[in-house]
């Protein structure tokens, strides 16, 4: 059978600290406390003469009682590990008649059920206590009717009272675990919580610095690496360019064809900075019709070279939609003049695109392509 251990009913608790350690913590074949209590279960089984012995734990916080070790040397079983719910323990029985042994279960005892099945006709049971509180019992039980006097409960009573310190260990070191754990716990939660805010917060600033319909950055986002990308550039003296590109009759599409068509333009011209775009490249929509994309290390030659691709892009793009629309292009390069006039530069001369017709790139300071 598995013994069914006590919790005193009048007994209530004011701390958590007593809570009793799992069961295979408790019965660690290492601890201090298996290794006085094992032979105890022995000189237990002499004083008292019954058939079986052990020493139990008390688990308030969760009103329970473990079988923490047993000596069983006759066909009663109490089994080691074993837990019981405390209004089930035949212990629990003996506090609320106020004795510590009765050779009478079921008579002068209430019996539980399974010290009925069990046929138990004496038990004794007496407190490890912490103060007032018990945190465990010395038991034995028998299918014999056996009496026992006042110095045989003495004497358990003295075992009990070696016992405590050691059990007391025992629930010390557990509880140290269980809010270690529970620390742990709380950091991983911690953790969790702030990896789920940091992500939430990347989201939010890369929607603050994105396009909704093109995905591309922003004009914000634009700027703040523009000017970033500009000054290195001079620290490090190596060429920069920026072009400026607009879709021509972009108003007239958007008149007669709808904003859908005029917003999947848009997002062609998206799709194709992106394809025409290399390494370190910057590309944006600065809002409206009108995208940038900057290219480090290049010359002019290579920036018109790039406009031609990326209007190539534009113009497949725009055959399979079915829409008339070409790209004006304004590029301007570090050479031609002042770093911090370039983006001015560029928008000149993507006015002079425009000017002369759309459907091209014109590079400031040069010719039209």
């Amino acid at each position: 059978m598995q013994h069914t251990p006590w919790v005193s009913q009048g007994v209530r608790m004011s701390s958590t600290d007593l809570a009793l350690p799992e069961p295979q913590s408790s019965a660690d074949p290492s601890s201090a406390l298996e290794t006085v209590s094992r032979p105890l279960l022995r000189v237990i089984q002499h004083i008292t003469g019954m058939e079986t012995s052990f020493v139990t734990a008390i688990d308030w916080e969760a009103q329970r009682q473990d079988v923490l070790f047993s000596l069983n040397t006759g066909e009663l079983q109490i089994v080691e590990k074993s837990q019981t719910d405390w209004r089930d323990s035949m212990c629990r029985s003996m506090f609320l008649a106020g004795q510590a042994a009765s050779m009478d279960v079921g008579g002068d005892v209430v019996a539980t059920g399974a010290a009925q099945a069990a046929g138990i006709k004496s038990f004794v049971a007496v407190p490890i206590l912490a103060g007032d509180i018990p945190i465990g019992t010395v038991c034995g039980a028998s299918r014999r009717p056996l009496e026992l006097s006042e110095d045989q409960v003495d004497a358990l009573q003295c075992i009990a009272d070696a016992v405590r310190q050691l059990l007391q260990v025992e629930l010390e070191k557990t509880l140290a675990l269980t809010r270690a754990v529970a620390a742990e716990q709380e950091a991983r939660e911690a953790r969790k919580k702030a990896s789920r805010n940091a992500i939430e917060v990347e989201r939010m600033a890369h929607l603050a610095h994105t396009d909704d319909l093109t995905g591309l950055p922003n004009r914000r986002a634009f700027v703040a690496r523009w000017e970033d990308t500009l000054a290195r550039s001079g620290r490090l003296r190596y060429g920069i360019g920026v072009l400026l590109i607009d879709a021509d009759r972009f108003k007239t599409i958007n008149d007669t064809m709808g904003h859908q068509m005029g917003n999947e333009v848009l997002a062609a011209i998206g799709a194709s900075l992106r394809q025409a775009v290399r390494g370190e490249d910057l590309i944006a929509r600065l809002g409206g019709d009108e995208f940038a994309m900057a290219i480090c290390t290049a010359s002019g030659e290579e920036l018109i070279s790039r406009a031609q691709l990326i209007r190539q892009y534009f113009a497949t793009i725009t055959a399979g939609l079915g829409v008339d629309t070409t790209l004006s292009i304004g590029i301007a390069h570090s050479k031609n003049g002042s770093r911090h006039q370039l983006l001015a530069a560029a928008d000149r001369a993507l006015y002079r695109s425009k000017a002369a017709g759309g459907d091209r790139a014109t590079l400031s300071g040069g010719d039209d392509t």
